[in-house]
C-alpha cells in the first residue's frame, strides 16, 4: 500500500499537466450549486382510543429502537409560587424510579445494557425518550411507560436536585449573560408572566412530592401527546408494543389554554452595574407570532442579520470593521404567540455606547433597505442545506414530524419549505421582515461596570436610561427611576 501511495505521488511530480484536480474551482465562487428537491419519508400514523397518537419509521441500519413522547406543558404553567415545577417534574420522572425499581437499581439495570430512558420539561412540552438494542427492547420499553405513566418521585433524590437548583440559582449572579438575559425577558414580560424564568430559591424549595405528582397527572396523558418510534423492527411490532403498554393509559381530555403574552416593554436603556470585566448587552422588543408570515423568510433573514457567522451584517459591521464586540448574534425568534427581536453581545466596558450607536444603525439600515441579492443567495443556500440535516436519518424526520404536529404548526411546513425559500428575492424578503425591525422600541440592557449615570448623559435627549437593583438571589428586583413604573 505504500509503495502505491509513493508512485501516485511520483506521477503528479512527473505529469503535473495530468492532475485529478483539474475541475476543482480555484475560487469558492466557483463552485456551482443546484437547488435541493427531496421527499423525506413519511412516517406510518394511528391513534389510540385514549387520543395517543403514534408515529413510526423503520430503520433496519443498526439493531436499534428508540422513541421520544412529547406531551404539551411546561414551566408557561408553573404556579407562581412554585416556579420550577416543570423542571422538578420532568427531572424526576426518570430520576426518582419506577414501580418495584429504586432509582439507583433502574440505574443500573440500563446502564447494564447500554440503554438510555430521560425526561424533561421545557417551556410549551416535556418529553421522556428511550434507546436501546433491540434485543433488550420488550424490557427497556416497559420501563420507559413506567416512567411516563407511573413515576415514583424518589424523596431522597428529589432533595438533591433542589440543591443542586437552589445553587444553581444563587449562582445566576456570576454569569452577566445569564443576568443580561433574565433582566430583557423581565422587562419584556413583567413580573408575573410563565413566559420567562421566575424560580427563585424559594419558590425551588416551596415545591413538594405532591406537586409533582399533580403536575405529573394533569399535563402526562395521552390527549395531549405524540409517540414518535422509530428502528429495527416493523410497524405491526410497534403497533402490537404500544398497544400492550399504553391502551389502558387514560388522564384528563382538557384542551390547555396556554396564557397570553402581555405587552409590557417600555423602551429605553437599562443598566445593571456589577464589576465584569467586560460588559454584556441584551436589546431588542416584541416580534412575530410562530403562525404568522412566513418562517421560511426570517430563517434566512436570521442568517443575514446576525445567525450566519461571520458572514452575517452583526459580525461583519459591528465586530470585523468596527472592533466594539467580542461576539453578537441577532435575529427575529418567533415565540407561540408573540416572538422577539434580540441582539446579544459582549464588549467591554468602555464600548457600550459606541456598540449601541452601532447596533441601531444596522437595525435601522436593514430597515429602509433590501439586502442584496448576492447576500440573500448565499443565506438561501446556506438554510436549504442545514435544513436537509433535519432528515438525516428515521428517528429524526419521525421525531420532527412529530414535534411539529405537537405544536400546530402547518401539515405543508416541511414540503413547502424548500420552495418558499428559493422563490424569495430581495425586495419580497425585505417586505416579509422589515415591519419587524423597530429600532425606536427596543429595550437595551447593559450588565457590567457601566455607569446609568454616565449613559443618561450620553442618551437620556433620546431614550430613557433606567437603573436596575436586583436580589443576588433571584434577580428578579425592581427598576429604580423617577420616571419608571414596576
Amino acid at each position: 500500500m505504500l509503495l502505491r501511495r509513493v508512485s501516485f505521488c511520483l506521477l503528479l511530480l512527473i505529469f503535473p499537466g495530468c492532475s485529478l484536480f483539474d475541475s476543482v474551482p480555484q475560487r469558492p465562487e466557483g463552485i456551482s450549486s443546484r437547488d435541493l428537491s427531496f421527499k423525506p419519508a413519511q412516517p406510518v400514523e394511528w391513534h389510540l382510543q385514549n387520543g395517543l397518537r403514534v408515529m413510526f419509521l423503520e430503520d433496519r441500519e443498526l439493531p436499534m429502537v428508540s422513541g421520544t413522547l412529547y406531551f404539551l406543558g411546561g414551566s408557561v404553567f408553573d404556579p407562581k409560587d412554585r416556579a420550577g415545577l416543570a423542571s422538578a417534574t420532568g427531572a424526576q420522572m426518570r430520576g426518582g424510579g419506577v414501580p418495584g425499581l429504586l432509582p439507583q437499581q433502574l440505574d443500573a439495570e440500563l446502564d447494564a445494557t447500554g440503554a438510555a430512558i430521560e425526561s424533561s420539561f421545557g417551556e410549551e412540552y416535556g418529553t421522556v425518550s428511550f434507546s436501546c438494542l433491540g434485543d433488550d427492547l420488550s424490557r427497556v420499553f416497559e420501563l420507559f411507560s413506567s416512567v411516563v405513566r407511573n413515576p415514583s418521585f424518589n424523596a431522597e433524590r428529589f432533595k438533591l436536585w433542589q440543591k443542586l437548583a437552589e445553587e444553581g440559582i444563587r449562582r445566576r449572579a456570576d454569569s452577566p449573560d445569564v443576568m443580561a438575559q433574565m433582566a430583557f425577558e423581565r422587562i419584556l414580560y413583567g413580573s408575573n408572566s410563565g413566559w420567562r424564568d421566575r424560580s427563585t430559591v424559594v419558590s425551588v424549595s416551596a415545591i413538594t412530592l405532591e406537586d409533582m405528582k399533580e403536575f405529573h397527572r394533569q399535563y402526562v396523558v395521552p390527549h395531549n401527546a405524540i409517540l414518535a418510534l422509530s428502528g429495527n423492527i416493523s410497524a405491526a411490532e410497534a403497533r402490537a408494543m404500544v398497544e400492550k403498554f399504553f391502551v389502558d393509559w387514560d388522564g384528563p381530555r382538557t384542551k390547555l389554554k396556554f396564557p397570553e403574552v402581555h405587552r409590557v416593554i417600555k423602551p429605553g436603556i437599562y443598566v445593571l452595574e456589577r464589576d465584569f470585566e467586560q460588559a454584556n448587552v441584551v436589546m431588542g422588543h416584541f416580534g412575530p407570532g410562530r403562525y404568522e408570515g412566513s418562517f421560511p423568510a426570517r430563517a434566512v433573514f436570521n442568517r443575514i442579520f446576525g445567525l450566519g457567522g461571520f458572514q452575517s451584517v452583526l459580525m461583519n459591521e459591528v465586530r470585523t470593521k468596527r472592533g466594539l464586540a467580542y461576539s453578537v448574534y441577532g435575529g427575529l425568534f418567533p415565540g407561540r404567540s408573540i416572538g422577539v427581536m434580540q441582539i446579544g453581545l459582549g464588549t467591554r466596558n468602555e464600548e457600550v455606547v459606541n456598540a449601541i450607536e452601532s447596533i441601531v444603525e444596522v437595525v435601522g439600515g436593514l430597515k429602509k433597505e433590501p439586502v442584496s441579492a448576492e447576500s440573500l443567495e448565499d443565506a438561501a443556500l446556506a438554510e436549504k442545506g442545514s435544513f436537509v440535516f433535519n432528515f438525516k436519518d428515521p428517528g429524526a424526520i419521525v421525531a420532527r414530524r412529530a414535534l411539529l404536529s405537537l405544536l400546530d404548526y402547518p401539515k405543508d411546513f416541511d414540503a413547502t419549505y424548500l420552495d418558499t425559500v428559493s422563490a424569495l428575492n430581495p425586495r419580497s424578503l425585505h417586505k416579509e421582515t422589515n415591519k419587524e425591525l423597530r429600532p425606536g422600541e427596543m429595550a437595551i440592557v447593559v450588565v457590567g461596570r457601566v455607569s446609568a449615570a454616565e449613559l443618561a448623559r450620553k442618551f437620556s435627549e433620546r431614550t430613557p436610561v433606567y437603573h436596575l437593583e436586583f436580589t443576588e438571589q433571584a434577580l428578579v428586583g425592581k427598576i429604580v427611576h423617577p420616571e419608571a413604573g414596576d
